[in-house]
């Protein structure tokens, strides 16, 4: 046994020694080029490996543009990195060829988490060790091209000569006529709500804070939107995905949107195969009411994941916001020429001014909503590598980015929340008092969180059974109890917490309480809180029984 041990760790100590002596060799600053699926190795890069495992993506002028690890076993090498102002991984493996003393293998972008892109790239890349002496050859540009296409290798823009027909994507629509749009009618008083001290409500005028920025394309902040549908080619699932996904937009943005049974609507959302499209904001009031202001031609053919994609870009273009790849300052590498080509085809049919118009063109930073360029951004569509003079590419962008959130917000302002509500309830019977707090903006703006616990006062503790309920639309009331006198102790449950969806409680309804009086009897009380009114989605109402008998 101990002969079998010690062949053991002389091996484990072999193997590192080698996997050491590996690394050790590798360590220092490799530069080649790598090439795509279309071009052979055009672009320079440069891997700079470190000790522990470590390695850096690194420009002609020493700059990092990427951080991520490397193992070796025996001659291959095994890579992956991340760029610091992506999200992507790039995976490679290599080999390393000791008599020419390079390194060749493929590399490959690993799609994001829970997309379903068919728009990855892979290639080839090769490198040499630089000598210590030696420096990377100095360009403009980290990506720089070593043999850029000429113009002879074009192929004439009427020549039906690529493949582009996998490729999905949205295009805006034009305004349907020059005519003015309609005035915007601002809603600048709303009626809040003031939570006294006692429990107590008291209306009060609130006039909500201005639109800081906007364009005449977007609607008013706190405006609800009414949206029907043209139900030929579509079923209720299709129906049901869009009022669920385009929801979102309502938990970052201040509108409403209201589903109608009917065909009418201020947005009128179709279903004809084909593609995907909208109006841009309330360019829609304008359109003939007979006809559909957004297409979601691709819901009958995709998956849940994709629908909902879909389904936010083409409403995030319904409030206002338009395409990424069109805002103030954004640098596409566009195949121009491809790009003609592929939109010359139907159902687009674009001449090449069409094309400019919708794809090269730049909305002015004067006259639209921007930020700068989020590659993230819902708004943003898939950049297909087959459109690009790089081989670069975008995939699908399946969530709100963080930007898209603040700009919804920023745009679509929600008024200044109230400031938090504290108090003492006093139900009349047996000098219960219940400590309130109501606050605003604590959690999702969709939910209402209530806390209900046991407390005490003066060091006398809250005893026996109380309960509350919480009036719903569709249930009654939702109840949470607690209690603090069982001899098991499992049962002995002092504070309970509910998240409960705001569309489900009944705004007129009141707070209900009960509590175990004689002989542990379950007695509701006569008192009613009448606070939902002024309840908002987002509250955080948390209620604290810390008096149950007279002293």
């Amino acid at each position: 046994m101990k002969i079998i041990i010690t062949y053991c760790c002389l091996f484990i100590f072999t193997t590192q020694l080698f996997a050491q002596k590996a690394m050790n060799q590798i360590e220092g600053r490799w530069v080649g080029t790598y090439g795509n699926n279309e071009k052979d190795a055009p672009y320079y890069f440069s891997f700079e490996f470190l000790p522990e495992g470590k390695m850096n993506v690194v420009n002609q002028n020493n700059k990092i543009l990427a951080t991520g690890s490397f193992s070796v076993i025996e001659d291959n090498i095994k890579i992956v990195y991340k760029y610091t102002t992506d999200v992507i991984q790039y995976a490679c493996n290599g080999s390393l060829n000791k008599v020419t003393n390079t390194l060749s293998g493929t590399w490959q972008r690993i799609a994001d988490a829970g997309s379903n892109s068919k728009f990855t790239q892979q290639g080839k890349w090769t490198m040499k060790k630089l000598a210590a002496n030696e420096s990377p050859a100095k360009k403009d540009d980290s990506l720089a091209i070593f043999n850029p296409v000429k113009k002879k290798d074009i192929v004439p823009i009427n020549k039906k000569v690529y493949d582009l027909s996998n490729i999905k994507i949205c295009t805006d629509l034009p305004p349907v006529n020059s005519l003015p749009l309609p005035p915007r009618v601002p809603s600048n008083y709303l009626t809040q709500y003031k939570i006294n001290a006692d429990g107590t409500v008291s209306p009060v005028a609130f006039i909500r804070q201005s639109l800081a920025t906007y364009t005449e394309k977007m609607w008013e902040p706190g405006q609800t939107i009414t949206v029907g549908f043209d139900i030929s080619g579509a079923g209720i699932n299709q129906m049901n995905m869009v009022k669920q996904y385009a929801r979102e937009w309502e938990l970052y943005a201040n509108i409403k949107f209201e589903f109608l049974q009917s065909g009418t609507g201020m947005i009128r959302v179709g279903f004809t195969p084909g593609g995907s499209h909208s109006l841009i904001g309330r360019d829609a009031l304008l359109e003939n009411p007979n006809k559909t202001t957004m297409n979601l031609g691709w819901l009958n053919t995709v998956n849940d994941a994709f629908a909902r994609q879909v389904i936010l870009h083409e409403f995030g273009h319904a409030l206002g916001f338009v395409h990424e790849h069109q805002t103030f300052g954004t640098a596409i590498p566009w195949d121009k020429e491809k790009v003609y080509a592929f939109y010359a085809e139907p159902p687009s049919s674009w001449s090449r001014e069409k094309v400019d118009q919708n794809i090269f063109s730049k909305y002015s930073y004067t006259s639209t909503n921007y930020s700068s360029f989020d590659q993230q951004s819902i708004m943003l569509y898939p950049v297909p590598k087959e459109l690009t003079t790089t081989g670069d590419s975008i995939s699908w962008n399946m969530v709100l980015s963080a930007t898209d959130k603040q700009y919804a917000a920023l745009f679509y302002p929600f008024p200044t929340p109230p400031p938090t509500a504290t108090g003492i309830l006093k139900t009349g019977d047996d000098c219960d008092e219940i400590a309130f707090m109501v606050e605003f903006d604590a959690v999702a703006r969709d939910k209402i969180e209530f806390n209900f616990q046991l407390g005490e006062l003066n060091g006398k503790k809250v005893s026996w059974w109380k309960q509350i309920g919480i009036p719903q639309n569709d249930y009654g009331d939702g109840i949470m109890w607690v209690q603090n006198h069982s001899l098991i102790p499992a049962e002995n449950i002092t504070s309970k917490k509910a998240l409960v969806d705001f569309a489900s409680l009944n705004k007129t309804g009141s707070i209900s309480f009960w509590k175990a009086k004689l002989l542990g009897g379950h007695t509701p009380l006569s008192y009613k809180w009448n606070i939902m009114q002024a309840l908002k989605a987002g509250c955080r109402v948390t209620l604290i029984w810390q008096k149950d008998r007279c002293l």
